[in-house]
């Protein structure tokens, strides 16, 4: 059971890791498209997603573990998904 809970917990820590990491890749791409313009973003896209990577990953980091050590990461997707809005029907909801 140990393993199948570290496991889970592994699984929610790249899921969390990936949000943060997946927004600032965005971000950079359309600060390169902007800044550079779309031939040389296209051009040039494995230097921009390494260049990216190399500076969204370790930002990534700090802020899922911060999370983790804040929160929990199995505690924390336990309060997501237990929201009265996600787990009820409409007409069983009150007020």
């Amino acid at each position: 059971m140990r393993i199948v809970s570290l496991l889970v917990g592994a699984l929610f820590w790249l899921l969390l890791l990936l949000s943060p990491l997946l927004l600032m890749l965005a971000l950079s791409f359309v600060t390169s498209l902007l800044t550079l313009g779309g031939e040389v973003t296209l051009t040039n896209w494995p230097l921009v997603l390494v260049s990216s990577l190399a500076v969204s990953l370790p930002v990534a980091v700090v802020i899922t573990e911060w999370v983790r050590r804040r929160y929990g990461v199995i505690a924390l997707f336990g309060r997501l998904l237990h929201q009265p809005e996600l787990t009820t029907p409409p007409d069983n909801r009150q007020g």
